[in-house]
């Protein structure tokens, strides 16, 4: 899954195959799309039996606690907009459109559609076999299903974070990003020395402001503008007088602590967030409800000002 990128990028896969367990043939399709900070897949699978209801949320965690994961995972917890979206799945709604439509925004979600299983035992030793990697996705933090007769539509997702209020956001960047540069660090080949902390400003913040504005109102993530424009040009425009200057971008990281993390796993980003040569920064973001694939767009802006 990517999380950032300087341009944007989408990855997918698909495959369907035929296998037989325990007598009875299954037909699995699965298809996965992923952007950044996004995966989404769907899955389909028809039991040749029919029996009773099994208690979902139990088993998916059963699942997630007995040999999904080598580590120790959190239980997810049943989400009310999650179950009406897994309704609305049901009744032939796209699985990501159904959790925007109740108001759910993610930044993962898987899809199952199971029907047939006889029990919660059945329904575990089938997750247990084939579906680790979508029950036992560490990530996950949320379930929804909806049932019917023998059938049972069911939506693991993560919630997207929320910034908050600009300000605290701008602080709890600042803080973690001077945590960074007050440790020595490899930014992949390229290694650095812990450097002295940054100050925020309010003109380069103000910058940042209008990229990000810009960015989530027209959907692109690009270090130049639409009108042409480059991080110099925008920073200057506001009457800074700089020195030197770079800029960090993202899409789809819902807090702070997220994107800090994305920009520092990156070599370009982190060596931003590192250089000795930058004095001060300003950060901003800004959301487009009606953007399905990031929604959340950042700017992060690096300068130095002339000495006068």
């Amino acid at each position: 899954m990517l999380r950032i990128t300087q341009q944007g990028v989408l990855l997918g896969i698909y495959f369907s195959h035929e296998m037989v367990m325990i007598n009875k043939t299954i037909r699995v399709t699965v298809s996965l799309s992923g952007s950044k900070r996004l995966i989404t897949g769907c899955i389909l699978i028809t039991l040749l039996t029919c029996g009773a209801r099994a208690n979902v949320l139990a088993s998916i965690n059963y699942a997630r606690e007995h040999g999904c994961s080598e580590r120790a995972i959190n239980k997810l917890q049943l989400n009310k907009n999650l179950n009406e979206a897994a309704k609305r799945y049901s009744q032939g709604t796209k699985p990501s459109d159904a959790a925007h439509s109740v108001g759910y925004e993610m930044t993962q979600l898987a899809s199952l559609h199971l029907e047939g299983f006889n029990n919660d035992a059945e329904l575990q030793r089938l997750l247990l076999w084939r579906y680790c990697n979508i029950v036992g996705d560490a990530d996950a933090r949320d379930l929804g299903y909806f049932q019917r007769g023998s059938a049972v539509w069911i939506l693991i997702a993560a919630a997207r974070g929320n910034p908050g209020k600009p300000a605290v956001a701008s602080q709890q960047v600042l803080q973690l990003v001077n945590q960074a540069r007050a440790q020595p660090r490899r930014c992949g080949k390229e290694s650095f020395a812990a450097t002295s902390p940054l100050k925020l400003n309010a003109l380069l913040t103000q910058a940042a402001q209008l990229h990000a504005n810009d960015m989530a109102r027209h959907r692109y993530l690009e270090h130049e503008g639409r009108d042409g424009s480059t991080p110099v040009v925008r920073v200057g425009r506001t009457g800074y007088q700089w020195k030197i200057v770079g800029e960090n971008i993202a899409a789809g990281a819902g807090t702070a602590e997220v994107v800090v993390n994305d920009w520092l796993g990156s070599p370009g980003h982190c060596a931003n967030i590192m250089s000795p040569k930058f004095t001060e920064m300003g950060v901003a973001f800004a959301i487009n409800k009606d953007d399905q694939e990031y929604g959340v767009y950042w700017a992060q802006e690096f300068a130095a000002p002339k000495i006068k």
